[in-house]
């Protein structure tokens, strides 16, 4: 069986690898009006599904189309913040309910990961691309700065919620809403980096999100 890998960019020539599989479990949260809002994950006391993913979006033929909100994702370890990343939130409104978990596959995590005090975070920019199975890649949004959701990352920090005191916790911060969702046979990267262009013509990534 193949394994796969997290890239974590380190400064260094030699970059650091992570297994997925770790991290597959990890409690995943999204914070936004200053509320820690969990996404429900497999555990043997619920019938949820394991959601996240690495190389792939699943969407069920059918499905309405979700709501999306390009954000800057920070794994936390013990309560402080260890890497970030490009994170895209996505969900599925019904009667007023949000839904993350919608089955295997359903929320993806970024392929690149860059050390949280490794990086001047005020220069980098959140950048959102799609590319239609015959088309060009098309710039969703680019260039969004981070200091709205360092500022939220802050406020939560600040809270100190016991239940990111211990382990590993990956949490969401959107920074904006997309009028856009991702469709099948599309390719979508959200990048994390100072450039705000496309990916280069013909370029063959598969990562549904980039670094």
């Amino acid at each position: 069986m193949t394994t796969s890998f997290v890239r974590i960019l380190t400064g260094r020539v030699q970059e650091e690898a992570l297994p997925f599989h770790l991290t597959e479990h990890w409690p995943q949260w999204v914070f936004e009006d200053a509320r820690l809002i969990p996404v429900p994950m497999q555990s043997p006391q619920t019938e949820w599904l394991n959601p996240r993913s690495l190389d792939a979006l699943w969407i069920p033929a059918g499905q309405p189309p979700l709501s999306c909100r390009v954000a800057l994702q920070v794994l936390l370890q013990s309560g402080r913040p260890r890497y970030v990343m490009p994170s895209i939130d996505l969900r599925l409104t019904v009667n007023t309910k949000d839904w993350r978990n919608r089955g295997l596959k359903t929320y993806p995590v970024a392929r690149t990961w860059q050390p949280f005090g490794g990086v001047e975070l005020h220069r980098l920019m959140l950048s959102v691309f799609k590319k239609p199975e015959t088309e060009e890649w098309q710039t969703l949004s680019s260039g969004l700065r981070l200091a709205p959701c360092l500022q939220h990352l802050a406020e939560l920090l600040a809270q100190g919620p016991q239940e990111l005191a211990s382990g590993f916790h990956f949490v969401n911060l959107p920074v904006a809403d997309l009028s856009d969702s991702p469709a099948p046979k599309e390719r979508w990267r959200v990048c994390l980096n100072a450039q705000s262009s496309p990916p280069a013509q013909g370029e063959d990534d598969s990562d549904p999100i980039g670094g």
